[in-house]
This record gives C-alpha cells, structure tokens and sequence, in this order.
C-alpha cells in the first residue's frame, strides 16, 4: 500500500491550508505542530479533531459547512493548484507497478480529486488500486484497510501520522516512512528519503522484506 500525499505527491502544504483556513475564518488560532497531528486524515474528521482539540465545541454544529469549504479548497487546489511529485517518485511508482505486486494507493481526500491530482502529474492508478478513506470516522480506519489486503503479508509506504497509525494497528508485515514526516517515522520499522527505483534505500529494503518472507511480497 502506497499513501497518496507525501510518498507520491507533494501538495506543498495546500491540503493543511484547504482544512485550516475555514477554520481560521471561525476565529480558532491553531497551535503549532496542530495540522501535522491530523495528517493523513479525512477533512472532516480532521476538522472535528481540530474543534474539540481546540476546546470550540461550538463549531461542531457547522461541521458540515467547514467540511465543505476544505474540500472545495482542496478540490481547487486538485484541478489547478500547485503540486510536484517528489524525486524519484514516478520512476519508483513505475517499477512497482511493473514488480508483480498487489498495489493499493491510499488516499485521505475524495477519491475523485486523488485522481484529479495524480492525473496532473502521470501517475497511473488503476481503478481498482484506489483505496479510499474519506469520512467522518477517520482516515485511514484499520478495518477498511483489512478489506482490501492481508496485514501481515502487506508493505506500507507512509508519509502520515493518520496512515502510519492505521496500518499499524492491522498487523502490517512492515511499515516504510516515505520522506521526514517525525509522526509517520515513529511508527515505522525503517525510514527512506523517498519512493524511488531499483538501487535506491526502498528498493533495497523491499527486496529485503521479500527475502525474509520467501519471496512473497504485497504492497
């Protein structure tokens, strides 16, 4: 399982501004280090985590008008905005596909604007490669992820607090950090600089995983 935004897609900060800003439109300051907490989650669910972490149980009643702003924000940014995919990244997507592996690409915002936005890019998901989490219960949940692969036969490719949490708690084989975010990093077994091909730390370090499970390797 690969995780869309980080490991994939540099969004440049525009999904913590989507999900802020109506927030600071209400009048809530946010604390430092508040929007990484809640990387890697759903808009909604990361806006009412953000209310009630902010102690503004009020605006829990215009959960669904805030939650429209955000994804109208990010929905903007999907079509039009500025997003880079980090070094490397394309080329390792690429020999991942071409491996053999079973391939999920995880995404904490709607599906159709994870497509939107990896289309801008050349990243090629087949329909059946999208994973899905967006509502009100969290992203990702460890349940639904359980749906779609076998936890301790899977690879996860994280870059996220909400997507490093969820795996763990499925009894994923192992957990690869994708780039420097310290939430996601904490949770896994090893951290690489980023998705890249043959040669590199995680092509190394899957190969390993491959060898100590007899071969077998899902992603």
């Amino acid at each position: 399982m690969v995780e869309l935004l980080g490991p994939l897609i540099d969004d440049q900060g525009a999904i913590a501004t989507a999900i802020s800003a109506p927030l600071q439109r209400a009048g809530v300051e946010l604390r430092p280090g508040a929007l990484d907490q809640v990387a890697g989650m759903s808009p909604v669910h990361a806006l009412k985590t953000l209310i009630e972490g902010h102690g503004r149980f009020e605006l829990l009643e215009e959960l669904e008008d805030l939650t429209l702003a955000a994804e109208q924000g990010i929905a903007a940014w999907a079509s039009s905005g500025r997003l880079r995919s980090p070094e490397g990244a394309l080329d390792g997507w690429r020999h991942l596909a071409a491996s053999g592996a079973t391939l999920a690409v995880l995404s904490s915002i709607p599906g159709d604007l994870a497509q939107r936005a990896a289309e801008r890019l050349g990243i090629v998901v087949h329909e059946n490669e999208w994973l899905v989490a967006a509502d009100e219960l969290g992203t990702p949940r460890p349940d639904r992820l359980g749906e779609r692969f076998e936890g301790a036969g899977s690879v996860a490719l994280v870059g996220s607090i909400g997507a490093a949490l969820a795996v763990a708690a499925t009894g994923c084989r192992a957990i690869i950090a994708v780039g420097r975010s310290p939430g996601a990093a904490m949770l896994a077994d090893v951290t690489v600089p980023a998705l890249e091909g043959p040669g590199s730390p995680l092509w190394q370090e899957l190969m390993a995983r491959a060898a100590e499970s007899g071969g077998d390797s899902a992603a």
